[in-house]
C-alpha cells in the first residue's frame, strides 16, 4: 500500500471495534482519494476472492469507483474491521505488505 498506512488501517479497525462511529466517519473522511481507493480494494481482496497479485489493477479500479459517498458507506458497514483484517492477512501472506 502506497498511499494507506498499516497504522491508518488498524486505527480503523480499532474505531470500529470500540463502536466510536463518530470517530470512525471522521477517519474515514479524512483519508485522501488514493487512501480511499486502496482501502476499497483491501475490502475487495477480502470480500471478493481477488488476487493480491493483481494489487495495483485493483487499486486503479477501486479509483474510479470512490466518491463523496464512499467514506459514509464504509462507517456504515458493520463488517468493515473484520474485512480490513482478512484484507491485511491477504496483502502480508502474499508478501506485499
Amino acid at each position: 500500500m502506497k498511499k494507506l498506512s498499516l497504522e491508518v488501517v488498524r486505527r480503523l479497525v480499532d474505531l470500529q471495534g470500540t463502536g466510536d462511529m463518530d470517530g470512525l466517519a471522521a477517519a474515514l473522511r479524512e483519508l485522501s482519494l488514493d487512501a480511499m481507493a486502496e482501502l476499497k480494494a483491501l475490502l475487495w481482496l477480502a470480500r471478493d476472492d481477488e488476487s493480491p497479485r493483481h494489487w495495483d489493477a485493483l487499486v486503479i479500479e477501486a479509483r474510479f469507483k470512490v466518491d463523496e459517498r464512499t467514506p459514509g458507506l464504509f462507517a456504515e458497514d458493520p463488517e468493515l474491521g473484520n474485512s480490513l483484517t482478512r484484507g491485511l492477512e491477504i496483502l502480508e501472506a502474499s508478501g506485499r505488505l
